[in-house]
């Protein structure tokens, strides 16, 4: 799922950096207010979240929130939901594409 606000799914850039597979995933627009009516555990990808590897199940069903790389999560949006993060030892922080790979990644067998 993206917000309304990301970019274009038909972005030159989206497709490009896609290599095409945004035409083979499955994705769907849905705002801020319409991810909260799901009742899905929310969990919030920030620098001061809990380091993801403590969690050893989560709560389902369940979702992971990324920001986008200049501001992350709008504060607005940090009320609801478990903060998390990665542990990255000296990095400051990773693409939000990157990033997003690695908690699906981790929280595929939770």
């Amino acid at each position: 799922m993206i917000s309304p606000e990301s970019a274009s799914l038909t972005n030159s850039k989206v497709i490009q950096a896609s290599k095409g597979a945004i035409f083979r995933i499955p994705v769907g627009v849905m705002d801020y207010r319409e991810l909260l009516a799901t009742k899905a555990h929310l969990y919030l990808t920030l620098l001061e979240g809990k380091d993801e590897r403590e969690f050893d199940h989560l709560e389902k069903p369940c979702g992971i929130v990324l920001g986008n790389e200049g501001q992350g999560i709008p504060k607005d949006h940090r009320a609801v939901g478990t903060p998390i993060r990665i542990a990255m030892g000296r990095f400051d922080s990773l693409n939000v594409a990157v990033a997003a790979a690695i908690f699906m990644y981790r929280f595929q067998s939770r």
